[in-house]
């Protein structure tokens, strides 16, 4: 099983190498896509139902046995709606907000992108133009230093 999962591996290197952006491409290149994001909340919503049907019952009887209501099934679920009935709305909903905000995040890094960059290249040429004409004997250690040693501290 092992070499039949390294051999899958190996095969998609030049799959994963082609999907991977060039390092100049704009970072909103590589963000997911609005039904990406919109599929993987779904399924997220899925993987969170099913984890509040894990019966923690057992673990907690056997961390302690003389816990009130100690024997029966208890679910994650069950101890969230203990003290909040109206759990699994909250819950969904958050869910729904977070790909929101992230579909939302996407379109203002589109739109912020281009002008960050040009922003960046703007500084970085002025830093050139300030440092074109600077002696390169300014650089040296020395220099900034003169005054502390000819003070004889």
């Amino acid at each position: 099983m092992r070499p039949l999962l390294i051999a899958a591996a190996v095969l998609a290197l030049p799959a994963v190498a082609q999907a991977r952006p060039p390092s100049d491409a704009p970072i909103s290149d590589s963000l997911p896509s609005p039904r990406t994001i919109d599929r993987t909340g779904a399924a997220l919503d899925r993987v969170i139902d099913g984890m509040m049907q894990i019966d923690v019952g057992p673990l907690a009887n056997a961390i302690n046995p003389d816990r009130p209501y100690a024997r029966g099934r208890k679910t994650l679920g069950d101890m969230a709606r203990r003290d909040d009935p109206n759990f699994d709305e909250h819950l969904h909903r958050s869910v729904g907000a977070l790909a929101e905000s992230m579909i939302d995040m996407t379109y203002r890094m589109r739109r912020l992108e281009p002008v960050l960059r040009q922003s960046l290249e703007e500084a970085t040429r002025n830093v050139r133009d300030a440092l074109r004409d600077v002696p390169s004997d300014r650089y040296d250690r020395d220099y900034y230093d003169r005054d502390y040693y000819d003070r004889g501290d």
